[in-house]
């Protein structure tokens, strides 16, 4: 015969009476409810580490601020196509430019900002090749002028404060051979180079130079005074690395 213990222990008494208050026992709670609760538990911890989760990858895509290939910072808003964003100039003006730290090179006859200065190559190329001899190099303010619209070397670095000059053709070959060299320089010492120095238009002009067969001391070609640029890693901006100023604004060379 089946035992039916565990079931009379839930049936009530005929021998309690009718009138007894009929009490329903209490019943164990199921497993399976404990287990939801748990459930719902991890359910919760899951869910908010996926929200902590996706919060820090949009940070890390969206970061204004990315590392380059070349180990600097570059800003991530800089555009494609290149323009002065994230370059160092040196102002508008000689006293702006000193400001700026940026030095007057006298080999490049322009602006550079310091960290894009080469004064080893400069002092080199003035101390072995100087003045060639002579008392000092010439530049005239009007095309083959005179003595009355000339100015030293000395003088005109010392103000570093002109639009044009025409300076000797001996000059101009030696500042396309100290352009050549800082390239090379920058080249093999993973240096940034200035952005007139960099400018494929310039090193064009030179190669012109080289070709022509003036006279050394010809004054018939004018020499800018620059504003160099120095950009924030190795790359060629082209007619935006360097600029003139002319009445009070800068002018950049024509899109060749």
């Amino acid at each position: 015969m089946a035992d039916t213990r565990e079931a009379e222990a839930f049936i009530p008494s005929a021998k309690e009476g009718d009138n007894d208050e009929y009490i329903e026992p209490s019943r164990p709670v199921a497993a399976w409810r404990n287990c939801d609760g748990v459930n719902k538990s991890i359910a919760s911890i899951l869910s908010a580490a996926g929200v902590v989760v996706t919060i820090i990858v949009l940070l890390f895509v969206f970061s204004p601020v990315k590392i380059s290939h070349v180990g600097h910072k570059e800003s991530s808003s800089t555009p494609a196509v290149p323009t002065l964003q994230g370059q160092e100039d040196c102002g508008q003006s000689p006293e702006e430019a000193r400001k700026l730290g940026c030095i007057f090179d006298p080999v490049l006859l322009g602006w550079v900002p310091y960290r894009c200065y080469d004064a080893q190559l400069s002092a080199d190329f003035l101390r072995r090749h100087g003045t060639n001899g002579k008392e000092e190099w010439k530049f005239n303010t009007v095309i083959n002028g005179t003595a009355d619209t000339s100015l030293s070397f000395s003088e005109l670095v010392a103000a570093g404060d002109f639009s044009e000059v025409y300076a000797e053709f001996e000059f101009l070959l030696l500042h396309c051979s100290f352009t050549r060299r800082k390239v090379q320089r920058a080249a093999v010492l993973g240096e940034i180079t200035d952005g007139y120095t960099a400018d494929p238009h310039q090193s064009a002009h030179c190669e012109m130079w080289t070709m022509w067969r003036n006279e050394l001391d010809d004054m018939s070609t004018t020499v800018y005074n620059k504003y160099a640029t120095c950009p924030r890693t190795h790359r060629n901006v082209g007619r935006y690395g360097w600029y003139r100023m002319i009445n009070g604004h800068k002018i950049y060379r024509q899109d060749t």
